[in-house]
């Protein structure tokens, strides 16, 4: 319509007339999505029109356990009342090792948060033990795994659905220091790993859907407010991995961790 003022979000949020006023050509870096609307005093609002700007090329982190790869990004997690973890993984050949620990050191024998592969099979260890098993990942797929804790009760999602529950306290807690990817108490682990996220709340099932359904680490604002920790690990080159959430955590890639191009993307 003549005389309309377009407004836009890059954020994926819904646009209002209090977003930014489109004046000119919009500069995106992708992953982005950008939303706009049609606004004049005295006529209906417009539809909101939506397009999408994804990555020619994804990337991701992949490690390789005989050469002690892994990530690590400080955290303090020992206050927390709730708290939710979110991560894409692949393994590649097999094998036992720590894919996340969240502790006061890399061998930590009571970690509090842990999850660990032997053989095909996933355990997360939580409350001081190997609460949450049976789990099991495929060679050459991408996963995306979730865990959930609301304060008195454990949730385990795998592709979007609940894989398991436990209720109990969070007796490890004060443990909860430092984030290590691909490593941990048993040793390194050979996969790749994409977009790890730590809430302080506990996710909801249908924001594991959602996530698990965004596929590539995109721009979707699912408890947005709530990321205390968000590392993409789509950097592409060098030996940061950036927290892109508030906390600014930034990680470390260790001994060579390397970028590769792939992800889940849908």
């Amino acid at each position: 319509t003549v005389g309309a003022a377009i407004y836009y979000t890059t954020n994926g949020s819904t646009p209002t007339s209090s977003s930014t006023l489109y004046t000119g050509a919009i500069s995106v870096t992708p992953p982005t999505t950008v939303k706009a609307i049609g606004i004049l005093a005295g006529w209906t609002d417009s539809a909101v029109a939506t397009a999408a700007y994804s990555d020619a090329t994804c990337v991701c982190v992949s490690f390789d356990a005989p050469s002690s790869q892994y990530i690590i990004a400080p955290l303090g997690g020992t206050s927390l009342t709730a708290f939710s973890l979110s991560l894409w993984g692949k393994r590649d050949t097999g094998g036992s090792g720590g894919i996340l620990q969240w502790a006061t050191g890399l061998g930590a024998t009571m970690p509090a948060v842990y999850l660990r592969e032997t053989g095909t099979t996933l355990e997360w260890y939580v409350d001081g033990n190997y609460n949450i098993t049976g789990i099991t990942l495929t060679t050459g797929t991408w996963t995306h795994l979730m865990l959930t804790w609301d304060g008195s009760t454990w949730t385990a999602y795998v592709d979007g659905s609940s894989a398991g529950t436990y209720s109990a306290g969070n007796t490890l807690q004060s443990n909860a220091a430092d984030l290590y990817l691909a490593n941990g108490y048993h040793g390194y682990w050979s996969g790749e790993i994409l977009d790890v996220r730590v809430y302080n709340a506990a996710l909801s099932s249908g924001d594991a859907t959602t996530i698990y359904n965004s596929g590539c680490p995109d721009e979707d604002t699912t408890l947005a407010s709530n990321l205390i920790g968000r590392w993409r690990l789509n950097d592409g080159s060098g030996t940061t991995a950036t927290d892109s959430s508030s906390g600014g955590n930034d990680g470390s890639l260790i001994n060579g961790a390397s970028w590769v191009s792939d992800c889940p993307c849908p």
